[in-house]
């Protein structure tokens, strides 16, 4: 062998045995128990961990989206309240003193025969102080009653009268100094309420029975309002004698009133009955009323007339 590779071979064996006399208990204990070696661990514990989180993602449920809660939407802005509308103050007017007589609402014929009248009756009794005390001798001398009804044509009056002597042979304007029927209406109640004078809307109607007696001819005379004052003819008249005294029976055109009835209006209304007992004077020498304290000029005292509904 050459003498250099002898060199090299004694210098390595004296390498190996200097490593083996210097390390040996630290080769062996890392043959029998090895030390971990705690930085390759964590990583391995690391790439586990997200290995098993990469697994758990994977799996979760999709979330769902929720509703979105919007905020209300803000209040309109505020409006200036308008001021309340005035309204209309209602009126409410005391009863007229002599009461409120009541018209049905139904036409009946005009035959001085009251058998179809269901309507209420109202006396006609009061005595006018300045017509009558001198001449009146009780309700068997003058006295009576009346019902009233109503369509949209007419107003209907049916009058029982008690009158000893019948004396009528006055005829037109001056019926009223005979044996007579009168009535009073005041066709807008309302408008001129506590007016203590006649108006254009007041009016006098007049009816006769018949001339001389109650077969004689029947007439119907406006007194008021003095423009229109005249005979009416339109209206419809039926008297019969009894033996009290006589019935009449009336329909009276609205129009004569110059009225468009309605039902539940009302009306200024009085009913009065005149009476003569001479066959040889026209004289007016008894009066009675349905409305005591009635005057003639004052519709203020006078009844009131309500138009039933059908």
């Amino acid at each position: 062998m050459p003498a250099p590779n002898k060199l090299l071979i004694i210098t390595a064996l004296l390498i190996l045995s200097l490593l083996a006399c210097s390390f040996p208990l630290q080769v062996a204990v890392m043959m029998e128990s090895p030390t971990p070696d705690y930085t390759v661990t964590a990583i391995i514990q690391q790439v586990t961990q997200q290995s098993k989180d990469r697994e758990a993602t994977a799996n979760a449920p999709t979330p769902v989206p929720t509703e979105t809660m919007m905020p209300p939407p803000p209040p309109p802005p505020p409006t200036a309240t308008p001021p309340p509308l005035p309204t209309a103050t209602t009126v409410v007017y005391p009863q007229r003193p002599g009461g409120v007589f009541t018209a049905a609402p139904f036409a009946p014929t005009i035959d001085g025969s009251f058998s179809e009248w269901t309507a209420p009756e109202y006396p006609v009794t009061s005595l006018n102080a300045q017509i009558g005390s001198t001449y009146w001798s009780g309700a068997n001398d003058l006295s009576g009653k009346f019902r009233a009804a109503w369509d949209m044509q007419n107003l209907y009056i049916a009058v029982t009268v008690v009158d000893d002597i019948y004396a009528q042979r006055a005829t037109q304007g001056n019926i009223y100094l005979g044996d007579s029927v009168e009535i009073q209406l005041d066709a807008d109640l309302y408008g001129d309420f506590y007016v203590n004078y006649l108006t254009n809307d007041d009016y006098q109607l007049g009816i006769s029975p018949g001339y001389v007696n109650t077969n004689g001819a029947k007439e119907a005379y406006l007194y008021y309002p003095s423009s229109i004052q005249g005979s009416r003819p339109q209206i419809n008249i039926a008297s019969v004698k009894t033996a009290e005294g006589y019935l009449l029976e009336a329909a009276i055109p609205w129009a004569v009133f110059g009225v468009v009835p309605s039902s539940g209006a009302r009306y200024g209304f009085a009913l009065s009955i005149s009476d003569n007992d001479s066959a040889t004077k026209n004289l007016q020498q008894s009066f009675v009323s349905s409305t005591p304290g009635r005057k003639l000029l004052n519709p203020t005292t006078w009844s009131e007339l309500l138009l039933k509904a059908p």
